[in-house]
């Protein structure tokens, strides 16, 4: 998982300062998720790079799940209305992307220092952050 998250890195597809979105995605693709629901535009639910990022994930030997945001999910105009009216939204997003920032910055977009530090709060706490085996699609 972190290999994936260090390719999808220096693929370019993100910039280095993206390192937990890179993370994002490869903990999606290799836990096979359906979807991966997101607020993110900027690195994540980005048009742009989802097709080679499908590509560099399937060359890794996963499956990129459906990335999309929870606007997109919502099936029918009225509820879709209902969330545009709710400025919890923006609000949250700028929080989570300030946590993220913060916390990215702190092991200077260090993947490796990320990686030991979750597993270090993980073994304080005594409850895993993700009690789950990773697979790889049969090629």
């Amino acid at each position: 998982m972190k290999e994936l998250a260090r390719k999808i890195l220096t693929s370019g597809l993100l910039p280095a300062s993206a390192d937990r979105d890179a993370t994002h995605i490869a903990l999606a693709s290799a836990y096979e998720m359906d979807i991966l629901l997101t607020w993110n535009c900027r690195h994540i639910a980005n048009a742009t790079i989802q097709r080679r990022l499908r590509k560099l994930v399937e060359t890794a030997g996963f499956i990129l799940p459906v990335i999309c945001t929870p606007e997109e999910l919502l099936e029918n105009e009225n509820e879709q209305s209902d969330i545009r009216r709710k400025p919890t939204g923006d609000i949250v997003l700028r929080e989570v992307w300030l946590a993220k920032d913060t916390l990215s910055a702190r092991y200077r977009h260090d993947l490796d220092k990320l990686f030991q530090e979750t597993r270090k709060r993980e073994k304080l706490s005594g409850h895993p952050l993700a009690n789950l085996r990773i697979r790889r699609r049969k090629v």
